[in-house]
């Protein structure tokens, strides 16, 4: 079974052949049966769906779309599921697929020399807008039920992406945005062919919106179980007949056929650790994404197709979920949501650099000697778990702490109990810091880090009070009409609130209670009569 992850991204790359009973076709219902009792859609009518489905092989075991609270859309158990059952197996030839390599395959529709050159994502949107523009296209039934409007950051205005909080994702958004608009420059410039009706910048980008929100990646395998086989009766008819004529050396005749086995097989194993394949998955791209559970979309070598296994029971009525295999950043910048509590998000800070210049001497010397050893990244985009920080930013700070000139002996600032009082180690490299040292400086490093955090919560406009408070009161709001700019704050709010959380967690690591802090400090504005609104 080859692991696929969702969106292209994060892959992981078990390669086994899965010979199960249970893929044999009397394992399966169809999707008339499963989802007869209900073919719409919240407000979609989603039966021509599943008619196409059922006569494109699409096969699924007790599930049907439904709406759930809040009016989530997704994939729902109607009996009871149990780990390991299959739930959907698409056909490859059902998919809206591309392999390494593959030729163009509408090349009066686009020039081949501009498809060879173009990256997958790209590829993949233009399979879908030549399929749409077809009268009679095989994959018709599912182009014409994919979303007519995927709302993402990359569509917000600029203030409502500000609000996200979260310069990283915003910086990466922006660069998303004029990265389509030169994309769309050179499809129409210099990838359709002359004669075609134009792509228009909305068409072009509602079709990457749909790829970039609906792929799964994994390592590329060449050959189906069906095509090793004929390769292996030819093979072997070719031996029958040398052998049966005479005409060449059984011994040679074996070593030769051997040897076209051999090639094929270590081509293919040497090929799949670095070529991948994409797919857009029909009834598959309805189940929707949860960290919690283990089950992946998966490509069946065997049956040739894409398939998801439930890796938990599930009960009648259950909503059914796939990892994607996404942190937060992902999640909203492809998807546009974020996930409570993700277990894989990360806080990416950009101005660790600024706060460490606040409590501690660095000198242009310092930043030098990082630079020199490759460390200096380290601090400029650094990544911040719920864990804490990396080894490479922790062994950074420790040698400009070390290296940092002692301050004022008078002060009481974070810059006094930041700060080496060991004059030796200002000859020291920064290798010299790769592991944690006397209880001294590990000690300033968590004071330098708590600092760090603490200065970054602060610097992001609101709390994470406040924004608990704007969500649960939109909540009681619901059922009065809302624009989509409304929507599109509380999506930018519950970003930013789980962001918080993950520093929140750094700090709580650190042995900093950020909320008994935050409470008191909340006390003292309230006695004041100050404190900071909403932004």
């Amino acid at each position: 079974m080859l692991i696929l992850s969702s969106s292209a991204h994060n892959v992981n790359k078990t390669l086994t052949v899965p010979l199960k009973c249970s893929l044999s076709s009397t394992y399966y219902k169809t999707f008339s049966c499963a989802c007869a009792s209900n073919s719409r859609f919240g407000d979609v009518n989603v039966e021509p769906l599943l008619e196409w489905a059922k006569t494109s092989g699409i096969k699924g075991l007790n599930v049907r779309p439904a709406m759930f609270a809040d009016g989530l859309r997704g994939m729902k158990a109607v009996a009871d599921i149990k780990a390991g059952d299959l739930i959907l197996s698409v056909p490859r030839q059902s998919a809206v697929y591309i392999s390494p390599r593959q030729r163009c395959p509408f090349p009066d529709f686009i020039k081949p020399e501009y498809w060879t050159i173009a990256p997958w994502f790209i590829k993949l949107a233009l399979m879908i807008l030549h399929q749409k523009r077809q009268t009679d296209a095989p994959l018709a039934g599912y182009i014409e039920e994919l979303p007519e409007h995927v709302e993402l950051p990359f569509l917000w205005d600029d203030d409502v992406l500000q609000s996200l909080q979260y310069p990283h994702l915003i910086h990466q958004i922006k660069e998303q945005r004029a990265e389509w608009v030169r994309i769309h420059e050179a499809v129409t410039q210099r990838g359709l062919q002359p004669g075609q009706d134009a792509i228009t910048q909305q068409e072009l980008y509602w079709a990457m919106s749909c790829v970039r929100s609906r792929t799964f990646s994994g390592p590329y395998v060449g050959s189906t179980l069906r095509a090793r086989i004929n390769l292996a009766l030819i093979v072997a008819a070719l031996v029958l007949t040398n052998a049966t004529l005479g005409l060449a050396d059984l011994q040679q005749t074996l070593t030769a056929a051997a040897a076209v086995f051999i090639f094929n097989i270590l081509y293919e194993l040497i090929l799949s650790r670095s070529a991948k394949q994409y797919a857009m998955c029909p009834l598959i791209d309805l189940i929707n994404h949860s960290s919690t559970v283990e089950s992946e979309v998966s490509y069946d070598y065997v049956s040739d197709s894409f398939i998801v296994t439930a890796s938990k029971d599930y009960k009648i009525g259950d909503q059914i979920f796939v990892d994607y295999g996404q942190n937060n950043d992902g999640l909203m910048q492809y998807y546009g949501f974020s996930e409570s509590n993700n277990a894989k998000d990360v806080y990416m800070m950009s101005n660790l650099l600024k706060w460490l210049e606040e409590v501690l001497h660095t000198s242009q010397k310092g930043l030098d000697a990082l630079n020199d050893e490759g460390l200096l990244s380290a601090l400029q985009t650094v990544t911040v778990e719920r864990s804490g920080f990396s080894s490479e930013t922790l062994q950074a700070i420790r040698f400009l702490i070390a290296t940092s000139p002692s301050p004022d002996p008078s002060s009481t600032s974070v810059a006094s109990t930041a700060s080496s009082s060991n004059p030796a180690a200002s000859s020291q490299r920064p290798s010299s810091f790769s592991a944690p040292g006397d209880a001294a400086l590990e000690s300033r490093l968590a004071a330098v880090l708590v600092h760090a955090c603490n200065r970054e919560l602060g610097s992001l406009g609101t709390s994470i009070q406040e924004d608990t408070a704007y969500l649960e009161a939109g909540s009681k709001r619901r059922g009065s009409a809302a624009s989509s700019s409304v929507a599109a704050d509380r999506i930018a709010v519950a970003f930013r609130l789980e962001k918080k959380r993950v520093l929140i967690s750094c700090l709580k690591n650190l042995g900093v209670d950020y909320e008994a802090l935050t409470s008191e400090s909340r006390k003292s504005d309230r006695k004041a009569g100050t404190g900071r609104g909403f932004a």
